[in-house]
């Protein structure tokens, strides 16, 4: 590969650029309307999240009087755009606005492969940082259980010692033969025929067991991601140009 892009793949860098953009800006603007009307602490932790100054917090909140301004632009300090009841809130302020961003996902799942391994790792780490209450949302466009066949044996390892067998078990019930070889491999016999055993034994299994199995064993992969370096982006397969 070398240092020159090609066409292609420049554009696939402005359409996936232009996409995380218009998402975070979607996000941001529905919070910003959010702080109009909400509670003290629900505007505390919007403000955090959006990680506002004393200024930028205090025009947004002029329907207030200046004691009211200020105990919640106090509030907010005591939270991090990170903390996972921030998150929340902002997710149940963005859920109930009802936004679309789904032609923009696609525009981002389509294009990302095309755009080049150092784009694409900055990319994905600079819109988790902007806007991690879509964190989940965008890890749906840059890894599908499908593309465990093409992680290292190492981080399939690691997955194995960190995974509920049960939920492999549901998982490979239904996945494909290369999938089932991947992970039976990276196996000790002993816990191979454990796991095949325990697929035998499965009844019918629901939908949404079967969704949540695999949403499960793909956010392990996420985190693994972040708290121990597991390299998604090394994957040949991913880049296809």
């Amino acid at each position: 590969m070398t240092d020159d892009l090609s066409v292609e793949s420049r554009k696939a860098q402005i359409m996936v650029s232009y996409a995380m953009d218009n998402i975070t800006k979607e996000t941001q603007k529905v919070l910003r309307e959010y702080l109009q009307h909400k509670h003290l602490e629900s505007l505390a932790k919007v403000i955090a999240y959006l990680e506002l100054d004393s200024t930028e917090a205090d025009e947004l909140l002029q329907m207030y009087d200046y004691d009211t301004r200020d105990k919640i632009f106090e509030c907010s300090k005591q939270f991090q755009k990170t903390d996972d009841s921030v998150i929340a809130e902002a997710d149940h302020v963005v859920k109930s606005a009802f936004i679309n961003c789904e032609e923009d996902y696609q525009i981002i799942k389509e294009n990302l492969p095309a755009t080049g391994r150092d784009f694409s790792e900055k990319a994905v780490h600079d819109f988790r940082a902007k806007t991690p209450v879509l964190k989940e949302k965008l890890d749906k466009c840059v890894f599908n259980i499908e593309d465990i066949v093409y992680l290292k044996d190492r981080d399939i390892q690691k997955i194995l010692r960190d995974v509920d067998r049960e939920k492999i078990a549901i998982i490979l019930k239904f996945e494909s033969d290369e999938i089932r070889n991947k992970i039976f491999r990276n196996l000790s016999e002993r816990a191979a025929k454990m796991l095949q055993e325990e697929i035998d034994l499965l009844g019918p299994i629901p939908q949404s067991q079967l969704n949540n199995a695999r949403s499960y064993f793909v956010n392990t992969i996420f985190r693994l991601e972040i708290d121990e370096g597991m390299d998604i982006f090394s994957r040949d397969s991913f880049w296809n140009f």
